[in-house]
């Protein structure tokens, strides 16, 4: 901050100067010893041609050309306490207009800088560099109720840092834990990818680069995140919550087979009475139904988030299916609490809302994606949603999700 004042002072004294320059320049006929010097000369040079004239007999009264020399010569030269009084007359009412100009120069730059430059952005990055180290503290102390301009602040502090400390694999793994919470999912793979990068042998900043890049909704980072993990679990690094996130990955990809494997490696490693246990026995459970069921009786949709949305707490994601005959109650739908929000769903007859209609009877549907912020299904402003052309039972869709009006 102190070299953007300095910077901006001598930018200004530069500019007053280049104005000041003309009005304090003494040009050559200004001085009066320079101009009664060439007068002399001049005086001395006409009497010559005066001498010449009278020996040719030009001329008859020498006398009266050399006075009436004289007297111009007279009028010509001001006199040096003359000269000094009118240039003092005249240096007040300059310095005046410069002071003035001086002022008008300093007030428009920095105000146009106030108005252009950003500067409240600056003075709050500044004051967030100034309380970095309190942030933690009351993150802490809000116990999860934070709001997302608090978490911005902290994720700005943290990159401020990081900058100026790029070494520190904690501060990276931190920052992109704290960019998850804040649901800025591009700053939290950066970050958490600059820390597995600076200590590729921990395990936990191996692990949360991994769940990262599958919760992603780019394939290409979902593909490397699962290849990342299936490697240290042949490199016999694997723990719980490696086979944790491939079952979980499988199972949204319809690999029911797979996510079963993962499931029954992992409840080999926990004692019957876990709690974990019997969840992942229910898991396995409907994986397996999943598996049993016709693919052709179910309706898989991939949902295209918005990569800058960010939900509110509350908020809901709802997926249903409707018959192509305008009956607009659904078949089936599926409602989701839990965030971040799945990426991949698949409807089967295990949503149908009523027994009397089942998805499997019906041969062309429409799936509509809805996001509802406040969990009241009469308010529709604010509200994400998207919605597909009819299409027949079993074939995937994809469904880019806008934001009502």
């Amino acid at each position: 901050m102190i070299g953007f004042w300095l910077f901006s002072i001598l930018m200004i004294a530069i500019a007053f100067a280049c104005v000041a320059y003309p009005f304090f320049r003494k040009t050559r006929n200004d001085d009066p010893e320079q101009r009664a010097k060439l007068n002399a000369e001049f005086y001395h040079h006409r009497l010559h041609e005066i001498a010449a004239e009278e020996d040719e007999g030009v001329i008859d009264d020498r006398d009266v050309l050399v006075e009436e020399l004289k007297s111009s010569l007279a009028h010509d030269v001001t006199p040096l306490d003359a000269t000094h009084r009118d240039g003092t007359a005249r240096s007040w009412p300059v310095k005046r207009l410069l002071f003035a100009v001086l002022i008008v120069m300093v007030g428009a730059s920095y105000s146009i800088y106030a108005y252009v430059g950003s500067y409240p952005q600056l003075a709050h990055w500044q004051s967030i560099n100034a309380n970095i180290e309190q942030i933690p503290a009351q993150l802490r102390a809000a116990q999860g109720q934070v709001s997302q301009e608090k978490m911005q602040d902290l994720i700005l502090g943290l990159r401020t840092k990081l900058y100026h400390h790029p070494e520190q694999a904690q501060g990276w793994n931190l920052l992109g834990h704290v960019a998850v919470s804040g649901q800025d999912s591009r700053t939290a793979l950066g970050a958490l990818e600059k820390a597995y990068q600076l200590q590729p042998d921990n395990i936990r900043y191996e692990l949360d680069y991994a769940q990262v890049l599958i919760l992603s909704s780019d394939k290409a980072a979902q593909a490397k995140g699962r290849l990342l993990l299936q490697q240290s679990i042949e490199q016999d690094k694997g723990d719980l919550r490696m086979y944790s996130l491939l079952a979980y990955d499988a199972y949204q990809h319809q690999h029911y087979t797979t996510a079963i494997k993962y499931w029954k490696q992992m409840q080999q490693s926990l004692a019957s009475d876990d709690p974990r246990y019997a969840s992942i026995a229910q898991n396995i459970d409907n994986a397996t139904v999943r598996m049993d069921n016709d693919l052709s009786v179910s309706v898989p949709v991939n949902i295209d988030f918005p990569s800058s949305l960010s939900f509110p707490e509350g908020a809901a994601l709802i997926v249903s299916v409707l018959s192509d005959d305008g009956n607009p109650m659904p078949v089936a739908a599926a409602k989701y609490t839990k965030q971040p929000f799945p990426h991949h769903v698949v409807l089967t007859d295990n949503n149908n809302l009523v027994p009397q209609r089942r998805l499997s009877q019906q041969k062309h549907v429409i799936v509509k994606v809805r996001i509802d912020l406040d969990g009241d299904v009469s308010t529709n402003s604010g509200n994400w949603i998207g919605q597909s052309q009819p299409l027949s039972m079993g074939d995937a869709v994809d469904i880019a999700l806008t934001k009502q009006k």
